[in-house]
């Protein structure tokens, strides 16, 4: 069966650029904000550290463990892709935020491992974007909600 919908997704370089200046503007304010000594150095630290472990993060599309296939079948059964092209049929959750500029998506396999894909909005063509937002907004009924319909 063929998905009704299927986006492939990129590395988001947005996403890059928003976590090097979230980590070089405290850098850059640290000086005014501590005294100079070895609480200012574990700090900086601490932020050279928050960089290197979020810089090429899987949930921005970097790494073995990244999503870079989100698709749904007619029957609103979703799945990922991994980039050795992997699937795994996946559940969204809930906690999944969507706003217009931005989404996170949870997921959830049969295996019980949450994966997560942040999406700004240039890891794929606009228009498979706004289908993705659209099926999103359409919402996702839980099967175990005792208040979903049947």
């Amino acid at each position: 069966m063929s998905p009704a919908l299927d986006v492939p997704l990129k590395s988001s370089a947005l996403a890059h650029q928003l976590m090097f200046w979230l980590h070089v503007l405290p850098l850059a304010l640290l000086p005014m904000a501590m005294e100079t000594g070895a609480w200012m150095v574990g700090v900086a630290f601490a932020i050279g550290l928050s960089w290197v472990r979020v810089r090429r993060h899987a949930a921005f599309g970097f790494g073995p463990a990244a999503i870079v296939r989100i698709a749904v079948d007619a029957d609103g059964q979703w799945s990922i892709r991994n980039p050795a092209g992997t699937r795994l049929d996946v559940a969204l959750q809930r906690d999944s935020v969507l706003w217009s500029s931005l989404q996170i998506l949870n997921f959830r396999g049969a295996d019980g491992r949450r994966r997560t894909r942040v999406l700004l909005g240039d890891e794929a063509e606009a228009d498979a974007l706004r289908r993705l937002r659209t099926k999103l907004a359409a919402g996702v009924q839980d099967p175990s909600d005792s208040k979903a319909a049947p």
